[in-house]
């Protein structure tokens, strides 16, 4: 086989590769918001920064945040300061929350500041395991989503996938 020839192959089973995954991330997707009615949105921004200080800048994936009703996902779950102000249909659990949450540790640096008051129920524990299986599928992906989806804010609902400009300035 030529160095063409071999070229050929690579580049046709780099695109097997990155179309099988797109499928399968998609799916997986798509099994998560079919489980969980409830759940409006699965967003986070991904992205390649541009500091300035010498090191090499690596695509990689941040905030991933779920939004949904909170009505769902009992509010006395745990306690925010910030509930009130926020619309019930515009709710975030954010990954840092459920991570911490199923630790059952006291998020106290959290920027939500979040204070967990008891163990969840048995559907809670498996929606936040599936959120924690979910964020490690994300997050897993990270070399293959900048060429799947580009970088931005994406957000994923049941209508599709939406990739937006963000200003990660």
């Amino acid at each position: 086989m030529d160095i063409q020839e071999t070229k050929n192959k690579l580049a046709a089973l780099k695109k097997e590769y990155r179309d099988t995954a797109q499928k399968a991330f998609k799916d997986s997707l798509k099994t998560f918001l079919d489980k969980y009615s409830f759940v409006d949105a699965i967003m986070w921004t991904q992205y390649t920064p541009y500091f300035n200080d010498g090191d090499t800048c690596l695509f990689s994936v941040h905030d991933v945040e779920i939004k949904g009703d909170p009505r769902i996902l009992s509010p006395d779950l745990y306690v925010n300061e910030d509930v009130s102000s926020v619309s019930v249909l515009e709710y975030t659990y954010c990954e840092e929350t459920i991570v911490n949450y199923l630790k059952n540790k006291t998020n106290k640096d959290s920027y939500y500041k979040e204070k967990f008051v008891r163990a969840p129920t048995i559907q809670e524990k498996e929606f936040l395991n599936d959120c924690e299986e979910l964020f490690g599928l994300i997050h897993s992906l990270e070399d293959s989503l900048q060429s799947i989806l580009g970088e931005g804010l994406v957000t994923v609902t049941k209508d599709g996938i939406s990739v937006t400009d963000w200003d990660h300035s």
